[in-house]
């Protein structure tokens, strides 16, 4: 028990320095209309000489994993499925099958250019699957490197720049091209990386593909629970550790906020937990998730940034724009 105060007592005053940074994101974010994920990893990236101060080191480090593991675990209750009846079967099949194919795609575009195996991994998931939570979630199930704060750094930048630039054109792409609802909302939820600028993007064309452009992108975000189960089996942590048999890894290698994540997500779709229960666990999801990508910022060495280079936002972008091409061309065979 007191070993426990004492590890608290350690953590309390990075801790309190990533709260308040995270604050500071959230207002800066609602006066200049910039993503607050981007802003608390800039921010936090300014502030890395803090890391170098050993009264918060300790609770920088806990927040940047504590904390990033905490929060996506608590997007398992975003998942409801229970509007999936109202948009047929085909639609939703082919958003999830242009998700694996772009994971895929965005896989071979980072390998073909150079980038290591973890690294393209996390790329490709979190263009295809949901953005930022994706990147967390992904880069928390493989295994650690020394470039790996900074590889996610990298990734939820070049992936919140891409979204943001995503959520002010599709709309214009999708009046250009006389897209109706089924197809607007298709194109927004299924080519959109983060929440936020999907349901954006969906509600500037109509309340009707706003509503279609959630559904398609929660459908996304329900596919990241079987993404990260394999990962974690064949490319996460302890994964060259031999076992006796796939049981074996299975528990050896599923971490426990994936379980959580599960639990969450079932409750959720089975509607057992409350609403003011879901609410709150996704406001705590969402803060989770902006403390601990200003401590991840903090950690990062920019010199270790500048090694993984300007290549990944041209991987990023080519995966974006295939991921995009494909959702139109589908749409007009589908619907």
């Amino acid at each position: 028990m007191q070993a426990k105060i004492s590890e608290f007592k350690n953590h309390t005053p990075g801790l309190v320095v990533c709260i308040f940074t995270g604050i500071l994101a959230a207002f800066v974010s609602k006066v200049t209309m910039i993503p607050v994920m981007l802003l608390a990893i800039i921010i936090g990236l300014l502030l890395h000489a803090l890391n170098s101060i050993s009264i918060f080191k300790d609770g920088i480090n806990w927040s940047s994993r504590g904390l990033l593991y905490a929060g996506v675990a608590l997007m398992g209750l975003r998942i409801d499925l229970t509007d999936l009846s109202q948009i047929g079967f085909m639609a939703p099949l082919f958003v999830i099958i242009t998700l694996i194919i772009t994971l895929l795609v965005g896989y071979l575009i980072a390998r073909i250019l150079g980038q290591p195996k973890d690294f393209s991994i996390l790329m490709g998931g979190a263009v295809g699957i949901c953005g930022v939570s994706a990147a967390a979630a992904i880069c928390s199930a493989l295994e650690d490197n020394p470039l790996r704060d900074a590889q996610l750094a990298i990734t939820v930048a070049g992936i919140t720049v891409l979204s943001t630039l995503a959520m002010l054109l599709y709309p214009f792409i999708s009046n250009a091209l006389n897209l109706n609802i089924l197809e607007s909302g298709i194109f927004m939820g299924g080519g959109i990386h983060n929440v936020s600028q999907a349901v954006g993007a969906g509600y500037a064309v109509s309340n009707e593909a706003g509503d279609l452009a959630v559904v398609f992108k929660l459908i996304r975000v329900s596919m990241l629970l079987p993404v990260i189960i394999i990962i974690s089996l064949i490319w996460g942590k302890s994964s060259s550790t031999p076992y006796p048999n796939l049981r074996s890894k299975l528990r050896a290698s599923t971490p426990p906020f994936l379980i959580v994540f599960c639990l969450l997500a079932l409750l959720s779709c089975l509607n057992i937990i409350p609403d003011l229960a879901k609410n709150a666990g996704n406001i705590s999801a969402h803060w989770a998730l902006i403390i601990s990508l200003v401590a991840i910022g903090i950690k990062t060495d920019m010199k270790l940034v500048m090694k993984v280079g300007a290549k990944p936002l041209t991987i990023m972008t080519l995966t974006t724009i295939f991921m995009g091409a494909m959702l139109l061309i589908g749409v007009s065979i589908i619907t």
